[in-house]
């Protein structure tokens, strides 16, 4: 008896041992859930910027679009001389954008990383130069009235502006290749910074042990001990609580990034593959057409009474006019210009062409445009609901409408259709019939909300919300809004 209380009689050191157990414990949960959200953090970052060199990338490509155009357009225009004034212009232009997204890379990247993407950018370039050069060949036989061979060089040049289009994208998709390298490294760092919730459990139930066999032998203690030890196991309960609540939240952003990158890059192939069928189907035949007629006038002049040049030129201006088509689909062209609202007017003739929707658009935006991320989300957000209601709604009328609060920017969609069953359209929502997962996807990527309001036969409203402030979602998901 005496040896026992020669262990024991001195009770409060055994309690500062548990609270400094506690303390400990606690500090090693807080660490693991700092090393999460840093890890989060970092992914967060580091895609936001290579979301915005995909988005200096495109721009790139649009400034390529503009130097083709005058060696294209001076078939129309018939003034080689400004042609050549415009192209110089947009060339000058082109390079400058060209040398900065070089300079941006080869400041801020490691040069193991930046050697590849720097490649891709001077095959851009070279392209870009022979395009350049059969440009001004086009300007020189058109000054000298040979419009044969100045036919023939527009060939060779959209050939070339074919390597350029296809540099940028290679490029783009490099960005998204390393994209993707980053989400498997963090998510890489994640799984091992899990392992150690393993330890925090373990060192959490050699306290409640200790605890436990500390009550046992001090149960006639007075009363004032086994409040502080009920207080050590409440805290400790705590702190269990909340490394649970941290471990069930990565959890729950590791599904949704998965889901969110799954869905970017279906959408992506979806989108390569519709092109690929618009150029084959449309385009490519109409091209052929064009060289057919062109070589029989080539090789037996006399068929020149029976084939009419206004069709040649026809066909040209609609494998070009094809083309742009395609162009204004991949990026909200003007936007950056112009603002949303005017843009958004503009395409609705376009969305809804050949539908006999009869079509009400009205904005109230300030002088002070929203961040760009929001007007591009916005666009694609009301592309998507208009194409459903013209696909879907066999409506007779359809209304539109942007408006700019304090914090969010609102868009209504309405028309008068057939209607739905909402709750059985999302059950339904992976065949894609009406899209609404994209576009409720789309909206979270911002942190937004989209209420949707139908019914079978009573027509169809939606309800985007995208606050003015945008938050960034790890992962080519973020894409989604652009």
């Amino acid at each position: 008896m005496p040896k026992f209380r020669s262990r024991w009689s001195k009770p409060h050191y055994v309690y500062f041992l548990l609270a400094g157990f506690d303390i400990l414990t606690v500090c090693i949960g807080l660490l693991v859930t700092h090393s999460i959200m840093s890890t989060y953090t970092a992914s967060v970052a580091a895609n936001a910027t290579w979301n915005e060199r995909l988005v200096a990338y495109s721009r790139l490509g649009e400034l390529a679009e503009a130097v083709d155009a005058p060696g294209n357009d001076v078939f129309d225009s018939h003034d080689p001389a400004a042609e050549a004034r415009r192209m110089r212009a947009a060339l000058a232009a082109f390079d400058g954008e060209y040398a900065e997204l070089r300079a941006e890379l080869e400041a801020n990247l490691a040069p193991e990383r930046a050697e590849p993407l720097v490649a891709r950018l001077e095959t851009v370039k070279r392209a870009m130069e022979a395009l350049t050069a059969e440009a001004q060949l086009i300007f020189s036989h058109f000054k000298a009235g040979r419009l044969g061979a100045a036919g023939e060089r527009m060939a060779t040049m959209d050939r070339k502006y074919a390597v350029v289009s296809s540099g940028l994208a290679e490029l783009r998709n490099a960005v998204a290749r390393i994209q993707q390298a980053n989400f498997e490294a963090q998510m890489a760092v994640a799984a091992r910074v899990q392992k150690y919730e393993y330890l925090i459990a373990a060192l959490i139930l050699l306290m409640v042990a200790a605890a436990t066999l500390y009550g046992q032998r001090l149960a006639k203690q007075a009363h004032l001990d086994n409040a502080e030890r009920e207080r050590h196991l409440h805290e400790l309960a705590a702190a269990q609580a909340r490394l649970q609540q941290h471990t069930l939240l990565l959890e729950s952003t590791v599904q949704r990034m998965e889901m969110l990158l799954k869905h970017a890059l279906e959408s992506h192939e979806e989108k390569n593959k519709s092109i690929a069928r618009e150029l084959h189907e449309e385009v490519a035949q109409m091209l052929a057409s064009l060289k057919m007629r062109l070589e029989l006038l080539r090789f037996e002049p006399q068929a020149e009474q029976s084939i009419q040049v206004e069709d040649v030129n026809k066909i040209a201006k609609g494998a070009l006019e094809r083309l742009r088509g395609l162009v204004r689909d991949l990026t909200p062209h003007g936007i950056e210009d112009v603002g949303l609202a005017p843009v958004l007017a503009a395409h609705l003739r376009d969305w809804t062409q050949g539908s006999g929707l009869r079509v009400h658009f009205a904005e109230s935006m300030p002088e002070v445009r929203p961040p760009a991320s929001i007007e591009t989300a916005a666009y694609r957000i009301a592309k998507e609901l208009v194409r459903n209601a013209v696909r879907h709604a066999h409506a007779r009328s359809l209304s539109i409408e942007l408006r700019h609060s304090r914090t969010a920017l609102h868009l209504y969609v309405e028309d008068d259709g057939v209607g739905f069953d909402v709750a059985s359209a999302r059950e339904d929502a992976s065949s894609g019939r009406l899209g609404i997962i994209s576009v409720q996807q789309r909206t979270a990527l911002l942190g937004g909300t989209l209420e949707i309001r139908s019914r079978p036969g009573d027509g169809t409203t939606a309800h985007a919300v995208l606050p003015l402030v945008a938050r960034q979602l790890p992962g080519p998901a973020s894409q989604l809004a652009a």
